[in-house]
């Protein structure tokens, strides 16, 4: 069987492939040759790969890991940039909001957690929930909750420093990765977009935001330290920021 059509296979037997632009970048991506007894073989292994991350990243992109990492990827600098980064899109960016997406946020949290552990250095989670989302979806409709959202994204993103990373998370809740910070930073931040969100949305709509921030301690679970400060901003009237329990002492 030609190479191509193998790798194809591959693919096209998991999930349709879009036609055009698409279909030709699967075909530059597996220039590999392999033998048909072994293709059932490899192909279980991909689609393993693929519901173990829960669909989460495009399949070419699963595909495209495994096979070179088995050494089946023969000239793999045959790949475009262009479908390279369209490959990152698909697998890591939000469609609606164009920040990155979940699965990009808790691979980046687990590096820097990582990172932060062997240099010594601080790092800081926000986690963000909109107050009143649902109740904009009731009464406008979702093409209302949808601008909400990305305007919300936008407010998110705007001014962060370099290097930080901000995420929808899934439905209204975001997530903001800072780097070099403590609580104290991350508080002032996070103070600062809660009121950007307040004062955008206060006529109308009304829409406002929670937030909790947590900074990473040497007990770990900084996402769990986090998610309890968000739910302490729910708990005691929404539209505020609230600090980890664990470090908001120390921080005064």
């Amino acid at each position: 069987m030609h190479q191509q059509s193998v790798a194809l296979t591959f693919l096209s037997s998991i999930t349709p492939l879009e036609p055009g632009p698409d279909r030709a970048a699967v075909e530059r991506f597996f220039g590999t040759a392999v033998p048909l007894e072994e293709r059932e073989h490899h192909w279980r292994a991909i689609a393993a790969r693929y519901r173990l991350e829960g669909g989460r990243r495009d399949v070419r992109a699963v595909a495209f890991d495994y096979l070179l990492s088995m050494g089946l990827l023969k000239a793999p600098v045959l790949v475009e940039e262009a479908s390279l980064e369209q490959a990152e899109r698909l697998a890591y960016r939000d469609g609606l909001t164009g920040l990155h997406n979940y699965a990009y946020f808790e691979q980046q949290l687990e590096l820097e957690t990582a990172r932060a552990r062997r240099y010594g250095t601080r790092l800081c989670l926000v986690l963000v929930d909109l107050d009143g989302f649902k109740s904009v979806n009731d009464r406008f409709g979702h093409a209302a909750g949808n601008e909400v959202l990305a305007t919300a994204a936008t407010l998110l993103r705007d001014a962060l420093r370099e290097g930080d990373v901000v995420a929808r998370l899934g439905g209204d809740e975001f997530g903001l990765l800072l780097h070099q910070a403590d609580l104290v930073t991350g508080l002032r931040i996070a103070e600062r977009k809660r009121g950007a969100i307040e004062a955008w949305f206060r006529r109308g709509l009304g829409v406002t935001a929670s937030f909790g921030v947590a900074e990473l301690g040497d007990d770990g679970g900084l996402f769990a330290a986090a998610d309890e400060a968000l739910y302490q901003s729910k708990r005691r009237g929404r539209n505020r920021v609230s600090l980890s329990r664990a470090r908001s002492a120390a921080a005064g």
